[in-house]
């Protein structure tokens, strides 16, 4: 039987990138693979070697040494996946340098696109969440029989995808807790349910300005709203107005900034805000519980917890993560959406799950965009680099199967 590494060994061999003796102690095979290099090439010129480590019924685990030139862009990253994928479909790609290691591997859910993931390691990081998901793609010798290439695929999707589904169940239970407390601090709306329902209005405004300030659209500060309510607390004082916060910057902040385009911004309003972008979605619009109740105060204490709170993940966009396993993207928040609305089912509000509303969206909005495109710029889909081409490429991220 093949026992489990313990940590400090793992932690040895990741250091010291001996990939080949790592998966081989996780039951893994070395024997037929190319000792040569196979060797990518980029679009943008770039050039990659990679060395084939280790497989299991054909699942590829393949090293990129990227010493010299790290594609620390993730479309670069992405590219070379493509590419990879094309000689080996089901593979493992970790690309490494000096100081960082990204280990990256493909996700093919059925009848959704393909999906990237990334777990990233630095030197100085703690090596357990990727002991986990490493732990999950353990093969005993006594399996050996009864496995074939879907086993495989299948044991290193749910090695790689169980820490993220695990981090999303246990925000969201600590998110109740939260919201509950959140909820108390909330002053000028006397009837439960509707401070319940705005205690859950602020808190979906707030994550979702939370994975924009990480990407800077918010005057260029990846911690706009903590380093807001400081300036906010040096300028009126901490003690004395303890609802400042709330009323005089965050309240304008959506409404008058995040809610209104730019060229009607008051001028001194665009002073205090810092530039920030106009989000025409309806989720900063005046809510009808803010017009019905003109007294709503919520003291600064219940954003200095909540922020708090919110800083102890990592916000991202996409589908990478870190190996301190506390990654947030916005699957989280439809967990969380989805979650909070089915648990209200009997006030009539219903929600309706990623496999429909993907597939209206999916088969309306790009055809949209690209007869739309067309017609702007027919140029543009004609020739050796017109944007067919671009999806030929990468037709994973574009083109579904009916």
């Amino acid at each position: 039987m093949t026992a489990r590494l313990p940590k400090r060994d793992m932690a040895d061999l990741i250091c010291r990138r001996r990939f080949t003796e790592l998966f081989i102690r996780l039951g893994w095979d070395k024997e037929g693979l190319p000792a040569e290099p196979l060797r990518l090439e980029l679009s943008n010129g770039k050039q990659f070697s990679i060395d084939r480590v280790a497989e299991k019924h054909g699942f590829i685990v393949c090293v990129c040494n990227a010493k010299d030139d790290y594609p620390s862009a993730k479309a670069d990253r992405r590219k070379l996946v493509n590419k990879l994928a094309r000689h080996h479909y089901e593979h493992l790609l970790i690309v490494h340098d000096q100081c960082r290691q990204c280990w990256i591997t493909s996700i093919r859910p059925q009848n959704r696109p393909l999906r990237t993931v990334e777990v990233e390691w630095y030197e100085e990081q703690d090596v357990q969440s990727l002991k986990n998901k490493l732990d999950g793609v353990l093969f005993d010798i006594s399996e050996e029989d009864k496995l074939g290439i879907t086993d495989v695929v299948d044991r290193v999707r749910s090695a790689f995808m169980e820490n993220a589904e695990q981090v999303t169940r246990q925000f969201y239970g600590v998110f109740q807790k939260q919201l509950a407390a959140f909820s108390k601090f909330i002053e000028g709306i006397s009837e439960q349910v509707p401070r319940k329902w705005y205690a859950a209005l602020m808190l979906n405004r707030l994550m979702f300005i939370y994975f924009i300030q990480k990407k800077d659209f918010l005057d260029g500060d990846k911690d706009y709203l903590k380093n807001r309510l400081n300036r906010t607390q040096e300028k009126y004082g901490r003690d004395e107005f303890h609802n400042r916060f709330y009323r005089h910057f965050l309240r304008r902040l959506f409404t008058e900034g995040l809610g209104t385009p730019e060229e009607k911004r008051d001028p001194e309003l665009k002073k205090m805000l810092g530039r920030v972008p106009y989000l025409n979605g309806g989720l900063f619009d005046l809510h009808e519980i803010e017009r019905q109740n003109e007294t709503i105060q919520i003291p600064d204490q219940a954003f200095e917890n909540l922020f708090a709170f919110f800083s102890q993940y990592n916000w991202h966009l996409d589908t990478s993560a870190t190996a301190g396993g506390k990654d947030i993207n916005p699957d989280v928040i439809g967990y969380i959406f989805e979650k909070y609305i089915n648990d209200r089912a009997e006030m009539g509000a219903y929600y309706t799950q990623e496999d429909i509303t993907g597939y209206i969206a999916r088969n309306t909005i790009i055809p949209f965009l690209l007869n739309r495109a067309k017609e702007k710029c027919p140029n543009a889909f004609d020739g050796e680099n017109g944007i067919w081409c671009f999806l030929r490429n990468d037709s994973d991220n574009y083109i579904y199967d009916a």
